[in-house]
């Protein structure tokens, strides 16, 4: 396997891994008020 395509599978990977993170935090949150100190790489909850 060439390495390019393997770096593009690990990318997106990692994209996967941090969005289904976010996702998860989002869930969590939607049970306690939202901090002001949330880091700013987050988007707000909808």
């Amino acid at each position: 396997m060439p390495a390019g395509c393997q770096s593009k599978k690990t990318l997106a990977l990692q994209i996967g891994q941090s969005s289904a993170v976010v996702t998860f935090i989002l869930k969590l949150d939607q049970f306690r008020p939202w901090p002001e100190t949330y880091p700013v790489a987050l988007p707000p909850p909808l």
